[in-house]
């Protein structure tokens, strides 16, 4: 798959979610609105081709509809409005579906709150996570220093928390097992 890491024998992927601090509520909340403005928009596009054409779009045809996007007044870093075009395309395939749901930021049925990321738009430095100029403050239980940050996405949860989700390398442990199973 394209955009993955090259992995060595002794490495693997692992998924850290770490807490983010209440402060930054208002921003990421803010941010996920325009998420989920973009989401739409894709969703609307996408279904409007597949009825003409009987198609479905990849995510890399949907990305010049996107370019530019930034330009016209969202605040959302380029890579994460391709990041969503990326994540659409694939659930798009998984469910085999000309339309997914809308994503609601308003109202007692709003979607929870999604900012998808790519290494390129993170960095970690001095106990933050810098994105999009804003240093966003975290409670770092795994040590995040130690770690290169791979794609990710900010969430929230049902209480309204808010969470990054990252994928880091780590050191693969052989087995310590000698006995057979069975």
């Amino acid at each position: 798959m394209a955009g993955r890491a090259k992995l060595n024998d002794d490495e693997r992927m692992r998924t850290l979610r770490l807490r983010v601090k209440d402060k930054h509520a208002a921003l990421l909340g803010a941010q996920s609105r325009e998420v989920n403005f973009v989401w739409n928009f894709v969703n609307e596009l996408s279904c409007t081709h597949t009825l003409r054409t009987g198609k479905f779009f990849s995510a890399y045809d949907l990305h010049p509809y996107t370019a530019g996007a930034t330009k016209a007044g969202l605040t959302l870093h380029s890579d994460t409005v391709q990041a969503i075009n990326e994540e659409f395309a694939t659930r798009r395939r998984q469910f085999k579906k000309i339309k997914l749901r809308w994503r609601v930021s308003q109202g007692p049925r709003r979607s929870l709150g999604w900012i998808p990321v790519k290494p390129r738009a993170l960095r970690y430095k001095a106990g933050q996570v810098h994105y999009q100029g804003h240093a966003i403050g975290l409670w770092d239980s795994h040590g995040l220093s130690s770690y290169e940050l791979g794609q990710g996405s900010f969430s929230e949860d049902a209480r309204g928390r808010w969470h990054l989700n990252v994928s880091v390398k780590v050191k693969a442990e052989p087995s310590a097992g000698t006995a057979s199973v069975g």
